[in-house]
């Protein structure tokens, strides 16, 4: 019970601190946060036109399903989004192969690679970074409520991927003509 009510604690003070926000500054970095993300959809379309039979790929399911995977992405792990965004581009764009759009993803994935080091280095640099020896002693909730809490971490886990197992049963026809269209 200890660490839920941590748990509490810290959700109020964010919440509290989210109102100190300025919301014009805010507003601004939201719109350029979809300007970069309706761009990189449109990156993602040209590099689809190339590799789809035909060439015609309409920009709006491919923007939309980079949107709809982003915004999962930041909340399930492991790039779950990118899935989403797949399923989504391959129910809407014809003639399209899941070999071929997982593939048009590695330009993407190869420099937010290259961006993530090269601003990880510029960090490093700058000394923002903590030391190797200092991170077992930074807090980290996630992490370290999952340690406190073994069973219910477990519990929540597999409840997680029973609900993916329950969603995959319920899918099966679908899922197998799926599976069928890749080979």
């Amino acid at each position: 019970m200890d660490s839920l009510s941590a748990f509490w604690d810290a959700v109020v003070a964010f919440f509290n601190a989210l109102g100190s926000v300025a919301i014009v500054p805010l507003l601004i970095a939201l719109v350029f946060h979809f300007i970069g993300l309706v761009l990189r959809g449109i990156a993602w379309r040209n590099i689809l036109v190339a590799g789809v039979p035909g060439g015609h790929v309409p920009p709006g399911p491919v923007i939309g399903g980079l949107l709809a995977g982003s915004g999962l992405n930041g909340i399930v792990p492991a790039r779950g989004g990118d899935v989403l965004k797949l399923f989504l581009v391959h129910s809407k764009v014809r003639r399209s192969t899941y070999p071929t759009l997982i593939s048009s993803l590695l330009p993407e994935t190869l420099f937010n690679t290259v961006m993530a080091i090269l601003l990880l280095a510029w960090a490093w640099q700058l000394g923002v970074l903590p030391s190797v020896p200092e991170l077992p002693g930074l807090s980290a909730f996630e992490l370290s409520w999952a340690a406190r809490n073994p069973e219910i971490a477990g519990i929540g886990t597999i409840l997680f991927f029973a609900l993916l197992a329950a969603i995959a049963i319920i899918q099966r026809p679908r899922l197998a003509k799926m599976a069928s269209d890749l080979v």
